[in-house]
C-alpha cells in the first residue's frame, strides 16, 4: 500500500473579509467591479459578463495579481453598498478628527534660478530631453517653468 502525503487544508478565511474601495466609485458601479482585500489575497467581484478592456484598466490600475468572482446582481449592488458606505464613514470619521487641528504643511522655497523660459528654443530643449517622456517631475518641472514664462508664440 502506497502511502501518500495528506492534502494541506484550505486557509481558513476571515469571518468578514475587508472590503475595500481601491476603485473610483463611479467606475466600480458603472463597470459593475468591486475589490475585495482577505488578508493577502485580492478578489475582484463581478456581474458577469466582464470586458476585457474592464479587467485590463483594473489589472493596471490595482499592480497586483487578483483573483475573479463572478456575484449575481442584487449581491454585486449590496457588496458595493457595504464597501464604499464604509469609506465615507471612514472619511467623515478623518474629517470630524482634524477639526480644531492645526495642519503641518510643508514648505520650500521657490528657485531664484530657472524660472523661466526665455525663449521657445529653451522650451524645445527641455521637452526634447528623455526625461520628459519618462519621468513625471522633470515634465512637471518643464510645466511650471511654462507657466511661469512670457513667451509670444
Amino acid at each position: 500500500m502506497s502511502e501518500s502525503a495528506p492534502e494541506p487544508l484550505p486557509a481558513a478565511e476571515p469571518a468578514n473579509p475587508v472590503l475595500t474601495s481601491g476603485l473610483p466609485f463611479a467606475f466600480a458601479q458603472s463597470r459593475n467591479v468591486l475589490l475585495e482585500r482577505s488578508g493577502a489575497a485580492l478578489t475582484l467581484h463581478y456581474v458577469p459578463p466582464l470586458a476585457t478592456d474592464v479587467l485590463l484598466e483594473v489589472r493596471r490600475y490595482v499592480g497586483e495579481v487578483f483573483s475573479l468572482e463572478p456575484l449575481d446582481e442584487d449581491q454585486f449592488r449590496q457588496r458595493l453598498s457595504v464597501a464604499y458606505q464604509r469609506t465615507q464613514n471612514e472619511a467623515a470619521q478623518m474629517a470630524e478628527d482634524a477639526v480644531g487641528r492645526t495642519p503641518e504643511l510643508v514648505t520650500g522655497k521657490q528657485s531664484s534660478t530657472g524660472q523661466a523660459y526665455r525663449s521657445m528654443a529653451e522650451v524645445v530643449r527641455d521637452m526634447s530631453d528623455p526625461r520628459y517622456d519618462n519621468d513625471d517631475a522633470y515634465r512637471m518641472d518643464v510645466m511650471r517653468k511654462l507657466e511661469r514664462s512670457n513667451l509670444k508664440v
